[in-house]
């Protein structure tokens, strides 16, 4: 949606202020309504905040072409967002919610939801990668491990400081 034209006359009325000749130096030659009418289209979408940025922060040197200006008015800063203060925990419903949570652990095998995907696997379900990936390292993790018969290494195989 373009800008209204008289925000651009606005705005044409500021840069003839503060350029005089040199910003009708830079459209001479071009129909006035042709460069409000680009002016209008380039910043359509800016709100009143972001233009008056723009203007606010003019180069002192030389009038800005449109392009120029669009630049500046979308340097304006994002305005702060005043934060909702943080509730307040209630101590026993964060002990309650604990309490449910390993409750419900407790309840049910903490690898269940490896032994579904396994079964859906098997049943021909389309697992993506990560999932058939999941639940066979969390089966490999908690796999029974072989008793291993413990054989301390001989003393002479130590090192001559380790020994005694």
């Amino acid at each position: 949606m373009p800008l209204a034209l008289d925000m651009v006359d606005d705005i044409h009325e500021v840069m003839l202020v503060r350029y005089g000749d040199a910003w009708r130096a830079k459209y001479r030659g071009i129909k006035p309504e042709l460069v409000k009418t680009d002016w209008s289209l380039q910043l359509g979408g800016f709100s009143g905040e972001a233009i008056a940025y723009g203007l606010d922060n003019l180069p002192p040197e030389w009038p800005p072409t449109v392009g120029e200006f669009k630049l500046l008015c979308l340097r304006r800063p994002e305005p702060r967002q005043l934060a909702l203060p943080m509730p307040k925990p209630d101590p026993a419903r964060v002990a309650a919610e604990l309490k449910r949570m390993r409750d419900g652990i407790a309840e049910r095998d903490r690898l269940q939801w490896a032994a579904d995907l396994q079964e859906r696997d098997a049943a021909g379900d389309r697992l993506t990668l990560g999932q058939q990936i999941a639940w066979r390292e969390a089966q490999a993790r908690t796999a029974p491990e072989m008793p291993m018969k413990f054989s301390p290494i001989s003393t002479d195989c130590l090192p001559p400081g380790m020994r005694e």
